[in-house]
């Protein structure tokens, strides 16, 4: 067996070939660090609280699940051990992919400290809801979009299924799909063009699109508008269910009660346009296609669900998840057009057991 250290796939290769990666995060934790500070976050503390959630699930929870599905699918195949060529490749990549995924955790909370401080580039308040509510009403045919959901969350069995979906498989689902493209040596002509569109859909949707402009969404219309009349049956049906673990409505009650405290804490932070549960499973779609149509159908799926429930749930207005349909199309349109993301730069074949 070949030394990994020596190996041309080795993790050490691996890693430096992620030197752009790993300096696209640094620099924009930095520009997170000047803006949180400038707007008087704890930035330190919101660090460490992402550090400890996101290390399990990067270092831990995902790799054991790759590396026992792995296993499963060898011995499915009547394959007990990897050949000693594509474990190299594979441990190679599982280590290089954990590496990043973890250090990622940068990422994340530097997101959510840009988030927090977009009411503060815009007043101290939320501008457009009621311009985007209006939008969203004229495009519908004079009807709030929430209301052809209304027979759904009425049903008590279903609103739980949907905000189970839309608050912890959601998160599953899309940093899976990240965690499972960073790590297969099978996808790796598609990793650095992924990571980029991954990072760039959070930034782009989440950060640049969202302080532009900025609205909180049916759930805190009330709240920023005063007329507390025109989603009050929304919120009505989605405070039945306060007890669930995954309530849209307890979890709205979390975030506002942060935002008129001034505080920043895991997943803090309120904008509604555009909306990045969309904007992210559109991407993820995207790239689902091309590693197997049948799996970009099933994302495809997937998204109208999250898009409808991002309605139906009050976090966002119908024009947030248009919105950031059109912009992931044109992302990944535009990342198509680098040819030096659609491979690493390692020359290796993709092996044979992991294709």
């Amino acid at each position: 067996m070949h030394n990994a250290a020596s190996h041309e796939v080795s993790i050490g290769g691996l890693v430096r070939q992620d030197q752009l990666p790993y300096a696209f995060i640094v620099a924009y934790a930095a520009c997170a660090v000047s803006i949180g500070l400038n707007t008087g976050q704890p930035v330190g503390e919101l660090f460490a609280l992402y550090m400890t959630p996101w290390s399990i699930t990067f270092g831990f929870l995902f790799p054991v699940l790759y590396i026992s599905a792995s296993s499963v699918r060898e011995r499915w195949r009547g394959r007990m051990n990897f050949e000693s060529a594509d474990q190299q490749s594979f441990l190679s990549s599982l280590g290089a992919g954990v590496s990043l995924g973890i250090f990622m955790v940068l990422f994340q909370a530097s997101f959510t400290v840009i988030k927090n401080a977009l009411p503060a580039y815009n007043g101290g308040g939320f501008p457009l809801d009621g311009l985007h509510a209006d939008i969203d009403r004229m495009l519908h045919g004079g009807i709030d979009p929430w209301k052809f959901f209304e027979p759904l969350i009425a049903s008590g069995p279903v609103l739980q299924a949907m905000e189970f979906n839309y608050g912890l498989l959601w998160f599953l689902f899309n940093y899976g799909f990240l965690f499972l493209v960073l790590v297969s040596p099978s996808l790796a002509h598609l990793r650095r063009r992924y990571f980029y569109a991954f990072a760039l859909t959070w930034i782009l949707v989440g950060n640049v699109f969202a302080g532009l402009f900025l609205s909180a969404g049916p759930a805190f219309y009330g709240a920023v508008t005063g007329d507390v009349h025109r989603f009050a049956d929304l919120l009505s049906l989605l405070g039945t269910h306060l007890e669930g673990s995954h309530s849209a409505a307890t979890y709205q009650n979390y975030l506002w009660t942060m935002h008129v405290s001034g505080n920043s804490g895991l997943g803090s932070g309120i904008s509604a346009f555009p909306s990045v549960h969309v904007a992210l499973t559109v991407i993820n779609m995207l790239f689902a296609f091309e590693i197997r149509r049948s799996l970009g159908i099933a994302m495809a799926v997937y998204a109208a669900i999250i898009f409808a429930s991002s309605v139906a749930l009050g976090w966002h207005y119908a024009i947030d998840g248009y919105a950031s349909v059109a912009i992931c199309a044109m992302l990944y349109w535009a990342l198509r057009k680098v040819p030096a993301l659609d491979r690493e730069a390692t020359k290796q074949p993709v092996p044979a057991a992991a294709s």
